[in-house]
């Protein structure tokens, strides 16, 4: 059960912001930042999370944050050994609670483009130290919005200001082109 899950977590949530456009329409940008420790409790999180998200399931929407979660696209079965043997602290919980990890694929599954898969370069990291480069930040597109990114990328002139890069995505929607990021 949920409860038993997140028991003794950090609480964590879903900040929903609306964005009136220039055409008097609005434009929803969520918000997350899922735990770090276990991917069953990011699955507990992203679950409830989608009982949000699901009102604007037919509107252009973004989902950002620091979904502490790899891609199978860049984490194969082969390369997830290395997440496996790092200690939790470093990334090691990463790999999935014995299931692979399943984060970024629920999201997909749902019907919501990662971005920087979609249109970045691959190798990018978002969260860069000494010893551990990996992308855990990601911007997911509903597909009412994904047609309408034009770009998306990690801006590593921030480095030093966070300790997580940036997320890039160019909008582009007739004569209006907003530029949204996620630390």
């Amino acid at each position: 059960d949920k409860e038993a899950v997140l028991a003794g977590k950090e609480q964590r949530g879903l900040l929903e912001g609306r964005i009136l456009l220039p055409d008097g329409q609005t434009f929803t940008v969520y918000v997350t930042h899922l735990d770090h420790t276990s991917e069953t409790a990011r699955m507990v999180q992203l679950r409830i999370a989608r009982t949000w998200l699901v009102r604007d399931r037919n509107r252009p929407h973004l989902v950002m944050g620091d979904f502490n979660a790899v891609s199978r696209w860049e984490w194969p079965d082969e390369k997830l050994e290395e997440l496996r043997d790092r200690p939790t602290r470093q990334g090691g919980n990463l790999a999935g609670d014995g299931s692979g990890p399943q984060v970024v694929a629920a999201m997909e599954k749902a019907g919501y483009v990662d971005l920087y898969r979609t249109l970045g370069e691959p190798g990018a990291v978002t969260f860069p130290t000494d010893d551990w480069r990996i992308r855990i930040d990601y911007l997911f597109a509903s597909q009412a919005l994904a047609p309408a990114v034009t770009n998306c990328a990690i801006w590593t002139a921030a480095d030093g200001v966070s300790d997580h890069r940036p997320v890039l995505a160019d909008l582009v929607d007739g004569s209006y082109s907003p530029q949204f990021a996620v630390p």
